[in-house]
């Protein structure tokens, strides 16, 4: 993955942001949801996921604005798949969930037909080719 170069307006100052493509695309389909626009959802970025937790003397506080986007769109992809997950759990009814017992013997012996689907006399089977 290549990083771009994209310039934006962040608090009515020029900034640049270097991301990959992918990440960008992301971000501006983040933005597209919300209905804000891309300087705006910067703007609550910068302030809500560039600031780290305390580390010790001498580790970095803050996060470059890059690193901060990619962090949220991370975030934002793993929220739609939980929620996504979530929706597909409540629709799948419980007896779905697992598969019927001749599913289970098909998938042990796959050579073998499932049940019901035998001929209930087996010299129908050997005069088949007969006919």
């Amino acid at each position: 993955m290549n990083q771009h170069v994209h310039n934006v307006w962040l608090y009515s100052r020029k900034t640049a942001i270097h991301v990959e493509h992918e990440f960008w695309e992301l971000f501006r389909l983040a933005t597209m949801e919300r209905g804000v626009t891309i300087s705006k959802l910067l703007a609550e970025i910068d302030r809500t996921h560039r600031l780290l937790p305390y580390q010790g003397p001498g580790r970095p506080r803050v996060l470059a604005l890059s690193a901060a986007v990619r962090i949220f769109v991370l975030q934002e992809v793993m929220a739609k798949l939980a929620r996504a997950e979530e929706r597909a759990s409540r629709r799948r009814p419980a007896a779905h969930r697992s598969y019927p017992t001749a599913h289970r013997r098909s998938a042990q012996f796959p050579w073998s037909l499932p049940e019901g689907m035998h001929s209930s006399r087996p010299q129908d089977d050997a005069r088949a080719p007969d006919r």
